[in-house]
């Protein structure tokens, strides 16, 4: 497995691999089959692929909550199958699972990436950090909360920029 960038992209897709396996974004998706093609190299790819979570009405409130934590910020969230929405069929139970999620989110430990005791690190560049900083504002006008706040989210980039 490699990590990298849109040159270390290209670069694979010049050499003589057997299969290219890719996950990101549909545009990067694309690119890769288009390099990928006058080698007809096989491409297999998970393109954006960012699942919402559903949540019935007799979910186990504290379980789910950690489940639902732990699916959205590991890896800083930015895994192909991360949560990135959360339907909560109301119940009587609602609030208190919300109450829950804000409580784990709020108990996670932000933190450089090499020490173990680091539950969420940073996101991977400052274009990803401005990203999510818009969606946020974005967020705000429409009426929409931020329970724990664009404080958090900045620390967990800001060691991404002091790493570059």
């Amino acid at each position: 497995m490699i990590t990298g960038d849109r040159r270390t992209g290209e670069a694979l897709t010049k050499c003589k691999l057997s299969r290219i396996i890719f996950t990101g974004s549909v545009a990067g998706g694309a690119s890769v089959m288009a390099q990928a093609a006058p080698n007809i190299v096989p491409v297999s790819m998970e393109l954006g692929g960012k699942d919402p979570a559903i949540v019935l009405p007799d979910a186990p409130i504290d379980w789910t909550a950690k489940g639902l934590v732990w699916g959205a910020f590991t890896n800083a969230g930015q895994a192909c199958a991360s949560i990135e929405r959360v339907y909560i069929i109301k119940g009587k139970n609602t609030d208190k699972l919300i109450e829950r999620i804000v409580y784990h989110t709020s108990q996670l430990r932000l933190g450089q990436p090499t020490n173990p005791d680091t539950e969420i690190g940073p996101v991977i560049d400052e274009q990803q950090l401005l990203k999510i900083v818009d969606q946020v504002e974005k967020a705000k006008p429409r009426g929409k909360d931020s329970v724990c706040g664009i404080g958090e989210m900045t620390s967990v980039a800001t060691f991404s920029s002091r790493q570059l």
